[in-house]
């Protein structure tokens, strides 16, 4: 344990811990980008549509095939056309269309150290970046040509930003405009990936934590009156390009369409129970799940201090609202991810203190934590080797005891 601190003190300080991060996530994440046959229908339909974009050169309208696809907004599109052009391979070629995905996913990890070591310190940082690198459900995301990896680097660029508003409400306003802008471009970068989740989720944050202060100086942190017309500068120019060029098409489908439906059902066989996200945890964020059961709860007790306060409100209500909406999918849980990672990191950062005052959560919890995520872990190292058959695809036998 001894050394592994040691490393650990080494790797904190300066830049190492992002150079560290961005090592271990192109190992993680860069294995079978290019390889990989589409696996998902949604990357399939992704990549189809950004390379119908780029044979027809119209960048405002999307289409799959000669049917349009008003499901997202336009920004996966346009990175996904960017990084085609800048591979410069063959349009129907996989891997670029990947690319945003891999690049949110490495985003993501650093943004999570950035913002630990300002809301705690290098050391916790370090620890959230490690845990959210190894997540299994970001690993799988990074290499899929979809929102949600890109999604997640603006969501954590916003959320952070929100954070050291909220760390530094009592100061001047005068030193926190770059923090503004920050939260208000990520949050408009957002919207053109993925529509309203990123203001839901900040519109949470913020209402919970007003709630808990009594007070509505985050919400004046944020400048709402400059921020929304900034946020409406970014997003109008498309949105009006779009309804112009579908006669208000794209509104009704996108709208009525497919975001109101999900709301009110299980769209597409999605539909799921509340705690459908609660029971799948263990598995999405393993391996740092066993590490979450075992710390976070007591960190509750701790919720007085202003950044753990903060990202029990990241999480809470908006995690709330997800299990209660009718279609749930796995990685609609993925924006509170590092969140989860830096409470967690916290925990491991004060493991000692915690570990000399066990609380009563963490002492029902811990064996059933443990068996869990040994479960999990043994269904990961069989049953992953064994997917090849299961699509019938050979695989060689004697290889099953190398996993």
């Amino acid at each position: 344990m001894q050394a592994v601190l040691q490393i650990v003190e080494k790797l904190e300080q300066g830049k190492r811990a992002y150079f560290f991060l961005l090592l271990i996530g192109l190992l993680f994440f860069l294995p079978g980008l290019n390889s990989l046959p589409p696996t998902d229908r949604d990357e399939s339909r992704f990549a189809q549509a950004s390379k119908q974009m780029l044979e027809t050169g119209n960048y405002v309208d999307i289409r799959f095939q000669e049917v349009p696809r008003y499901k997202k907004p336009i920004g996966i599109y346009w990175l996904q056309a960017a990084s085609v052009k800048l591979a410069d391979q063959p349009l129907d070629v996989i891997w670029p269309y990947r690319i945003s995905s891999s690049l949110g996913a490495l985003a993501t990890v650093l943004l999570t150290c950035f913002f630990g070591r300002r809301f705690f310190n290098r050391r916790t940082g370090l620890l959230a970046g490690t845990l959210v690198v190894s997540c299994l459900l970001l690993g799988v995301e990074a290499r899929l040509a979809k929102t949600d990896a890109a999604l997640l680097a603006t969501i954590v660029t916003m959320q952070g930003a929100l954070g050291l508003l909220y760390l530094q409400r009592h100061e001047r306003l005068k030193g926190r405009w770059p923090l503004v802008l920050l939260f208000w471009v990520a949050c408009g970068a957002g919207v053109l990936i993925k529509g309203p989740l990123p203001p839901v989720i900040a519109l949470s944050t913020i209402l919970a934590l007003s709630l808990a202060d009594r007070q509505l100086t985050l919400f004046r942190a944020i400048r709402p009156l400059p921020g929304l017309l900034l946020l409406t500068a970014i997003v109008l120019p498309w949105f009006v390009a779009i309804q112009n060029a579908t006669g208000g098409e794209f509104m009704q489908k996108a709208f009525f369409g497919d975001f109101l439906p999900k709301l009110l059902a299980g769209q597409e066989s999605h539909g799921a129970p509340p705690g459908y996200y609660l029971l799948l945890f263990p598995v999405l964020f393993w391996p740092g799940s066993l590490l979450v059961v075992r710390y976070l709860p007591d960190l509750w007790q701790k919720r007085s201090d202003d950044a753990v306060r903060f990202l029990f409100a990241w999480i809470i209500p908006a995690w709330i609202v997800f299990e209660l909406v009718p279609t749930k999918l796995p990685h609609y849980v993925m924006p509170f991810f590092p969140a989860i990672a830096l409470l967690t990191a916290v925990g491991l950062s004060q493991a000692t203190e915690l570990e000399q005052t066990p609380g009563r959560w963490r002492r029902r919890l811990s064996l059933p934590a443990v068996v869990l995520w040994f479960a999990v872990a043994l269904l990961l190292a069989l049953g992953l080797p064994l997917l090849p058959f299961w699509f019938k695809q050979f695989q060689p036998w004697h290889l099953l005891p190398l996993v």
